[in-house]
C-alpha cells in the first residue's frame, strides 16, 4: 500500500478505465513526479515512474505492476495503458 498522500484539488479532472465511461475522478500524488493515485468510482489505479523513464500501473494494491507507455490521445487526453484522464494534472 502507498503511503498517505497529499489530495490535489482537481475541478475538472476525468478519468475512463478501460475505455468505459468518463468519470469525475480524484489525483493523489505520494512522492513528487514518482507516484500517483487515482480513485474512480469503482477503480483504484495506481502508477509509478522509477526515475529512469519506466512507469508502471495497477489496479488496487492486491494487482500486479505492468509497464506502460504515457501517451497523448485525442481531446488533451493523457493516458497510461488503460487509464486515461482528462482536465489540468499536475504530474510533478
Amino acid at each position: 500500500m502507498m503511503a498517505s498522500g497529499v489530495a490535489l484539488q482537481q475541478k475538472q479532472l476525468i478519468c475512463r478505465w478501460d475505455r468505459q465511461a468518463w468519470r469525475a475522478c480524484k489525483m493523489k500524488r505520494h512522492r513528487q513526479g514518482m507516484n500517483w493515485e487515482f480513485n474512480l468510482a469503482e477503480h483504484n489505479i495506481q502508477i509509478q515512474h522509477d526515475g529512469s523513464g519506466v512507469m508502471q500501473i495497477r489496479q488496487s494494491d492486491a494487482g500486479h505492476w505492468t509497464r506502460v507507455e504515457p501517451r497523448w490521445d485525442d481531446e488533451h487526453t493523457l493516458c497510461w495503458g488503460p487509464l486515461c484522464t482528462r482536465g489540468a494534472i499536475p504530474l510533478d
